[in-house]
């Protein structure tokens, strides 16, 4: 599953060109994947994290961070995280203190506008792709809240 879940990622980036990519969550179980898959394939990375300091102990040191809470951030402050960034690749998941979803808001508040890409996608490609372990990796989670997260 999680293969599949880069190979994804690594096909959304299938321009040729190197790319400068933002990457949330960049050290959870996904994150890290799709850094790895990036390096390799010779873009740039910055890594969008909560925590520096555990960013530079487990990713490489070509990745620059940009540190931010997403839980918090407003939306000024996501687009300056991503400046510069042709895409993004958005690997983190969890809830604010009211409960939140992470994923729904960075796409509904956080994103619009974040990227101004120079670099034209190969055509049907996106400039943003969501991609998140969450509901695979926490099989504890009751009906209810899995329903809830259909989709988000």
């Amino acid at each position: 599953m999680m293969m599949r879940l880069t190979l994804l990622a690594a096909a959304a980036l299938a321009c040729g060109d190197a790319l400068n990519v933002a990457v949330t969550g960049a050290t959870g179980r996904t994150g890290r994947l799709v850094v790895d898959r990036l390096l390799q394939q010779g873009h740039s990375v910055v890594a969008i994290v909560r925590d520096e300091a555990k960013a530079k102990e487990i990713l490489s040191s070509q990745v620059k961070c940009a540190t931010l809470d997403l839980a918090t951030a407003k939306a000024e402050e996501m687009r300056e995280a991503c400046a510069g960034a042709d895409r993004l690749m958005w690997c983190a998941t969890g809830f604010t203190d009211s409960g939140e979803s992470l994923d729904v808001r960075g796409m509904t508040e956080l994103m619009p506008g974040a990227l101004e890409s120079k670099t034209k996608p190969a055509e049907g490609a996106p400039l943003v792709v969501m991609l998140s372990s969450a509901g695979v990796t926490r099989p504890a989670w009751d009906d209810a809240k899995k329903a809830r997260l259909v989709g988000a």
